[in-house]
């Protein structure tokens, strides 16, 4: 290496250019890895749970959902870590808010209950606060009735059953001591309307 190249490295190096790795994708593209078998092996089992509960309204296929976060494996000590975390509340998102109403199921609860899952990690807990308030701020006019899949038993939950489920998530989760928006949502919540019909005790928005 000559002397220029050499001062041109050490330049990079004490400004702080070097770009870190990218995160890999997870849910879709290539299979990730991050080179330690059992993280990698928990990644193709996350997509083949995911692929296997499809767009299926299922109570099974709402099951696997709503415990797969629980596939994501810790490798933040790994470069390229897979962003699997964001990529499961983006999803939700779209499964929730890609309409014009919240279509109201057995599915649609798993992916809040996945969000709600998911761990709080500094580089999700701003999106699964924002997801969580999000739904618990649906108004019933924006929320379809249940839609009762053929091997669900019933009766079908009141609309509120789906803001319960999300506010139960904001209260299992420290991300009310670490987001600042979901800090200053806790005591706005209390007067409106829709909150506070829905006052749900944990082991009934679990149970169902």
């Amino acid at each position: 290496m000559t002397g220029g190249a050499r001062l041109a490295v050490l330049a990079v190096v004490a400004t702080g250019c070097i770009a870190a790795p990218r995160a890999q994708t997870c849910l879709s593209g290539p299979m990730p890895g991050v080179g330690r078998p059992g993280a990698d092996e928990s990644y193709a089992q996350l997509r083949r749970e995911l692929t296997r509960a499809g767009d299926r309204t299922s109570v099974a296929a709402a099951r696997i959902i709503e415990h797969a976060p629980e596939l994501v494996p810790d490798a933040s000590d790994l470069a390229g870590e897979p962003a699997c975390a964001s990529e499961l509340v983006d999803t939700a998102n779209v499964e929730l808010f890609a309409g014009v109403h919240v279509r109201f199921s057995r599915r649609t609860v798993a992916w809040v209950r996945a969000v709600a899952r998911v761990g709080d990690t500094s580089d999700v807990m701003e999106a699964k606060a924002r997801f969580l308030i999000a739904v618990a701020e649906l108004r019933d006019d924006q929320i379809t009735d249940y839609q009762l899949d053929g091997d669900e038993p019933g009766p079908p939950p009141p609309k509120r059953y789906l803001r319960d489920v999300a506010i139960a998530g904001l209260g299992d989760s420290s991300i009310v001591h670490n987001v600042r928006a979901a800090a200053a949502w806790i005591p706005r919540a209390h007067g409106r309307p829709a909150i506070r019909a829905s006052s749900c005790c944990c082991a009934t928005c679990r149970r169902r």
